[in-house]
C-alpha cells in the first residue's frame, strides 16, 4: 500500500502531461454578424475555462488594428455551457463583430482578419486555434430552369413552364417555386396545369437524392411532396433551417405531374367569364333553332361567331338584335338557381345531339302522364316499368318549336306558347319523353353538340334578361377532344432535346441515369458563380 503511494502521484502526473487539450470552432470562416460555436475539450472535468480572442498582428484585419476582444469564462457544466454536462468539455458560442470598436458603424473589427482563440483550463492547461472573418459573399440565390414534360423523345418534350429555386441565407429558407409559363395568354384551350409534385436535395453529390439500384429517381420516397393533385399553375415548397456555405454544391429534383384539359373539363375551363351576346333572328319557319345568339369576346375571340340558340326560362323575355353582358357557363356545371331544373341538363345535351329539325319523329315512348303536363316529371326516374306500350306511329316532322318545347318540359318550371311556330304537344312530349329516359348521364364526346348557358345580367350581377343556351360543338371551337398528362423535370445539363430556350442561361446538372431523362438541377454557392455549365 505504502509502494502504491509513493508512484501514485507518478502515475497521475503522466496522466496529465498525456491529456490532449483542444479548442476549435464549428467553421474555419465566419461572415460579420454570424455566430462562431466555441468547444474546447480534454480538461479538467468541472473546471473552469477563460476563452481569449485576438487579432492575429501579422494579419489584422481591413482596419489595421490588432483589436483584443473581451474575455470571458465558462465553468464545465454550469451555466453558459451548452452541453450541460461536467464532462472536461465546454461549448459556447462567440458572436463575430458587426462594427469597429462598438461604435454601431465602421469597418468591423475582425473583418477579413486572422483570430487566434486560446482557451485556459483553471489549473494552467491552454490550447489555442485560429479562425478567420471574411467579408463573406452572400449565400443568397434565385435562378431560374425550364420544366420540361414528356422528355422522353424529342417529338414529346414540350417546355411547359419554369421551376424557381431560391434560398435566403438570412432566415436558411430553401424555396421551389414550380410555374406554369402561358405562352399563349390570351387562348386558355391549351394551357397546362401542375398536379402532384414532388422535390428532393441533397449537398455535395447526389447520394441523398433516393434512386433505386438502377440510378432511378424514386420520386415516392422524396421528403417532399405537395398535399394533393388538386390542378393549379404554380406550386411552392419552402424548406426551412438549411445552411449553405459558400462554394457548396446543391443538387435539386424537381418533379412535377403536369395535365392538359380535354373534353368537358377542358370547355368549362377554357370558357372566359363573361361575353358580350346578341339574340338575333327570332323567329322564323323553317329555322334550326328558336333563335340565333351572337357571341362576342375580347378574352376568348375563339368563341365569337352565331350559334343555334334556345330558350332556358319563360318567365323572363330578351331583347332582339339587343347587346347584353352575360355570364358564361357550360351545361355541366352546377347551374342551381340560375336553372329551374338543373339535373335535367344533360337530357337536353342528348335531345340536342339525337334530334334535327327535319327529322321525322314516331311514337316510341309515351310515359305515363307526361302528355298532359310534360314539365311535370319525376325527379328520378329508375326503370321503364312508366312505359305505356308504344305505337311507333309517325308523329310528322321535328320543328324548331317542338325541340323547344321539349326543352322548357325538362328544365323549366313553366311552359309557353310564344314564338313556337308549327309545333304539336305529341312531339314535343315524345322528344321530352326519350331525351329524360335515355339520357340521363349523357356525356357530349368530341363531335358532339354541348349546350353553352348564357346568363344575362346587370352592372349589380343580377339576371336582367332570359337565360339562354348556345349550342357549341367541342372540336369546332377548337376544344381538345382528349386530355394529356405528362411527367415533368426541373432541366439540368440535358436540356431535353433542345426544347428549352437555347438562348438563357441556364443552371448546371445532368440526368439521374443513362437510360433516363429525368434531370436534377445543380448550382454552386453562391448561385451567381454558377449559372451555366
Amino acid at each position: 500500500m505504502d509502494n502504491y503511494s509513493l508512484i501514485d502521484p507518478l502515475f497521475d502526473e503522466e496522466v496529465r502531461d498525456s491529456t490532449v487539450y483542444t479548442v476549435i470552432t464549428d467553421k474555419l470562416d465566419y461572415a460579420p454578424g454570424e455566430t462562431a460555436t466555441i468547444t474546447a475539450s480534454g480538461f479538467e472535468v468541472g473546471s473552469t475555462i477563460k476563452f481569449e480572442i485576438q487579432d492575429d498582428p501579422t494579419d489584422p484585419g481591413d482596419d489595421g488594428e490588432a483589436d483584443v476582444y473581451p474575455s470571458f469564462s465558462i465553468t464545465d457544466g454550469g451555466e453558459g455551457d451548452l452541453d450541460g454536462v461536467a464532462n472536461g468539455q465546454v461549448v459556447t458560442t462567440w458572436f463575430v463583430p458587426t462594427d469597429n470598436n462598438g461604435t454601431g458603424s465602421g469597418t468591423p473589427d475582425a473583418l477579413n482578419a486572422t483570430l487566434i482563440l486560446t482557451a485556459t483550463g483553471s489549473d494552467g492547461q491552454v490550447a489555442t486555434t485560429t479562425f478567420t472573418d471574411s467579408d463573406m459573399v452572400d449565400a443568397s440565390f434565385e435562378v431560374t430552369t425550364d420544366l420540361i414534360a414528356g422528355g422522353g423523345s424529342q417529338e414529346s418534350a414540350v417546355d411547359v413552364g419554369n421551376v424557381i429555386y431560391g434560398y435566403n441565407a438570412t432566415s436558411k429558407t430553401l424555396t421551389i417555386t414550380y410555374q406554369i409559363e402561358d405562352l399563349t395568354p390570351n387562348d386558355t384551350r391549351d394551357d397546362w396545369h401542375i398536379g402532384l409534385t414532388h422535390f428532393d436535395y441533397s449537398i455535395s453529390d447526389l447520394d441523398g437524392i433516393p434512386t433505386n439500384k438502377s440510378g432511378l429517381p424514386q420520386i415516392g420516397h422524396f421528403d417532399y411532396k405537395s398535399d394533393n393533385g388538386e390542378l393549379s399553375k404554380t406550386k411552392t415548397f419552402e424548406i426551412e433551417n438549411i445552411s449553405l456555405n459558400s462554394e457548396d454544391i446543391l443538387n435539386l429534383a424537381a418533379h412535377a405531374e403536369v395535365f392538359q384539359l380535354g373534353g368537358l373539363d377542358a370547355l368549362e375551363y377554357s370558357l372566359p367569364d363573361q361575353v358580350k351576346i346578341q339574340v338575333v333572328d327570332y323567329p322564323s319557319p323553317g329555322d334550326n333553332s328558336y333563335f340565333d345568339t351572337k357571341i362576342t369576346s375580347t378574352e376568348a375571340s375563339w368563341l365569337n361567331g352565331t350559334y343555334d340558340g334556345w330558350c332556358v326560362d319563360t318567365a323572363r323575355t330578351i331583347g332582339l338584335n339587343t347587346d347584353y353582358t352575360a355570364n358564361v357557363y357550360s351545361s355541366y356545371e352546377n347551374l342551381q338557381g340560375i336553372v329551374d331544373k338543373p339535373n335535367n341538363l344533360d337530357a337536353v345535351n342528348w335531345l340536342l345531339n339525337n334530334f334535327e329539325v327535319g327529322d321525322t319523329l314516331l311514337d316510341e315512348y309515351n310515359y305515363k302522364g307526361s302528355n298532359a303536363n310534360p314539365q311535370d316529371y319525376p325527379n328520378e326516374y329508375d326503370s321503364l316499368t312508366g312505359l305505356e306500350t308504344p305505337t311507333n306511329d309517325s308523329l310528322g316532322t321535328i320543328t324548331y318549336g317542338d325541340i323547344q318545347r321539349a326543352i322548357w318540359a325538362l328544365i323549366d318550371d313553366t311552359q309557353s306558347t310564344s314564338g313556337l311556330g308549327s309545333y304539336t304537344n305529341a312531339k314535343a312530349d315524345e322528344l321530352a319523353d326519350r331525351a329524360y329516359l335515355l339520357g340521363q348521364g349523357f356525356t357530349p364526346e368530341c363531335d358532339d353538340t354541348v349546350a353553352i348557358i348564357l346568363q344575362p345580367i346587370n352592372s349589380n350581377g343580377q339576371t336582367n334578361a332570359q337565360v339562354t343556351i348556345a349550342q357549341v360543338t367541342l372540336a369546332e371551337l377548337g376544344i381538345p377532344c382528349e386530355g394529356r398528362e405528362e411527367t415533368a423535370w426541373g432541366e439540368g445539363a440535358y436540356k431535353a432535346y433542345g426544347v428549352g430556350n437555347q438562348n438563357d442561361d441556364f443552371i448546371g446538372g445532368g440526368t439521374f441515369a443513362d437510360s433516363s431523362w429525368a434531370m436534377y438541377s445543380q448550382v454552386t454557392i453562391p448561385g451567381s458563380s454558377a449559372l451555366t455549365i
